[in-house]
């Protein structure tokens, strides 16, 4: 029979070694961290907590201005440091590596799709707002010196309005000519904000503020139009980058039979995990974490007769949900 969980949960039931699992997509937000001369890592973070779950090397530098394609949902990826690299890339959701498309010829702020797929950068140090060639990385400039100070984050929100925060203000753009049409004071949690900027799937904007180059990041709400901030969370990390994307219902299935026999102690379980984000698989104070594709765990401290083992699996925005394995032990 199925573990039902709470409405916040997955619901997993395992028949003959399959699992199925149901539940509505969850945001997720990407981020990266690691600065000058040091390669850039990506995570998968719980918007809501904080809690970041490492994906893996982007084998890049000073990676920034991340961003989701609305249709494809290929994440794209960017450089701020101009000696480390001025490359548009795609990034893998799963391993967190990169796969550069081409020169931008200058180093990047940050980024943001238009509702209509358009790529729009901020250069970091020319000031310009450019349009961005998926294909071949070549830009089109659409307003020089569009913004003369401060980090320069850029959001679309969900009726195509375009942003861009410079230091203590926040913008709304013209997307075709990059001139201002109105601007507000930030304040609240914090009157200024870094190149932090990106729309949840429910249009909500989300600004961050590192503790100056370091960690934590201060995630929070924005209201757009009055500059208003409320905390949300804090990110353990001095994030460069961050967008949001949707984790998908993951797949959680456990290999072999329902019933495990063995004559020792202890069991390898395997099974295979299939989503974007990873997760961690728990049982019995063990625990793995798992990215899409087979994984193993080892249970210890069985005894003999029958023992029910029960699994968890929670990936990194906490879709979670469990099944019980019974294994007999022998002799």
């Amino acid at each position: 029979m199925p573990n039902l969980l709470s409405a916040n949960c997955l619901v997993i039931a395992f028949f003959g070694g399959l699992s199925l699992v149901a539940k509505a997509d969850a945001p997720v937000l990407w981020g990266v961290a690691g600065g000058r001369g040091v390669e850039s890592r990506l995570y998968a973070i719980d918007p809501d907590t904080g809690k970041s779950t490492e994906v893996g090397s982007t084998g890049l530098e000073s990676v920034s201005g991340l961003a989701v394609h609305p249709t494809t949902k290929v994440l794209y990826a960017t450089q701020r440091e101009p000696a480390a690299g001025k490359a548009l890339a795609t990034l893998d959701k799963i391993r967190g590596s990169a796969a550069t498309i081409g020169d931008l010829g200058e180093a990047i702020s940050d980024s943001a799709f238009s509702p209509e797929g358009v790529l729009y950068v901020f250069g970091d140090s020319s000031r310009d707002l450019l349009t961005v060639n998926r294909v071949t990385a070549s830009t089109t400039l659409i307003k020089a010196d569009a913004a003369l100070t401060g980090g320069c984050g850029l959001a679309f929100d969900e009726s195509g309005d375009l942003f861009i925060t410079r230091g203590n203000s926040i913008a709304k753009l013209n997307p075709a000519t990059g001139n201002v049409v109105s601007s507000a004071l930030i304040s609240g949690e914090a009157t200024d904000v870094d190149n932090l900027l990106a729309t949840r799937g429910d249009g909500v904007i989300f600004a961050g503020r590192r503790t100056g180059n370091a960690a934590p990041t201060r995630l929070m709400r924005m209201d757009p139009a009055t500059g208003v901030t409320a905390l949300v969370c804090s990110v353990p990390l001095a994030l460069e980058g961050m967008a949001f994307d949707v984790a998908p219902t993951p797949g959680f299935k456990v290999s072999g039979l329902k019933i495990k026999r063995t004559k020792r102690d202890s069991l390898v379980l395997r099974g295979v995990y299939t989503s974007t984000v990873p997760a961690t698989i728990t049982a019995n104070l063990a625990s793995t974490t798992a990215k899409s594709g087979p994984w193993k765990l080892r249970v210890t401290g069985l005894k003999r007769g029958t023992n029910r083992i029960r699994l968890w699996c929670e990936d990194a925005v906490g879709q979670k949900g469990s099944v019980t394995v019974r294994v007999v032990v022998e002799g």
